[in-house]
């Protein structure tokens, strides 16, 4: 049997936040689509057994003033919301957003204002694991990020939050670009858990 949640997961989209635009970019075998009531909706997968796929109490995102967010994106700018109001606050860090083109490039440069210390940061957030990994990305998306580590001078610390909400998160992790994979296990992360301005001054002034 189909695993639809599976597949949800995959797409990184809430299985009560979902619309076909976001499966339709990103699982290209996705074939079609339709409601046949308010609270449900069917799937047809191009999996070579013809797979339909049915469930109940699914909300729709509805597109009304033609601006729209993925519920992936939403996360992620809670997160960073919440990363520059309780972690790199103001009066001890100057946050630079990075507007580039490419995806697999950190989100903020910034700086230490004590030391004039420079890192760049990269964020992500998770609400559980997946088969027991922070799975926050695929191997050629942490190529391209050690081609960007390589190019520049600057370090780059990857922020990880995991559980909870975007907003809240119940875990938050600061890894060197150096030791991230694109997955970990939690033991691997535990070495890098911040939760203060302390904990990120040992993380990226190694104290």
């Amino acid at each position: 049997m189909f695993n639809y949640l599976k597949l949800l997961s995959e797409c990184e989209i809430n299985s009560e936040f979902i619309s076909f635009e976001d499966l339709k970019i990103k699982r290209k075998s996705l074939n079609s689509f339709s409601i046949e009531k308010e609270s449900q909706f069917k799937l047809k997968i191009n999996d070579g057994n013809n797979t339909n796929i049915q469930a109940n109490t699914v909300h729709l995102h509805i597109n009304i003033n033609g601006i729209r967010k993925t519920p992936g994106e939403k996360k992620s700018k809670l997160f960073k919301k919440y990363l520059l109001e309780n972690i790199f606050l103001k009066d001890q860090f100057e946050t630079i957003k990075r507007d580039s083109e490419y995806k697999n490039e950190p989100d903020y440069k910034v700086i230490l204002k004590e030391f004039k210390k420079e890192f760049y940061v990269k964020c992500n957030f998770r609400s559980y694991l997946y088969n027991g990994f922070y799975d926050w990305g695929r191997i050629d998306q942490l190529n391209e990020f050690k081609r960007f580590f390589k190019s520049s001078e600057i370090p780059t610390y990857f922020a990880f939050g995991l559980s909870g909400a975007p907003e809240d998160p119940r875990n938050l992790y600061l890894v060197p670009e150096e030791n991230v994979g694109s997955k970990m296990k939690i033991e691997e992360l535990e070495k890098w858990e911040i939760s203060s301005f302390k904990d990120v001054l040992r993380v990226i002034c190694n104290e």
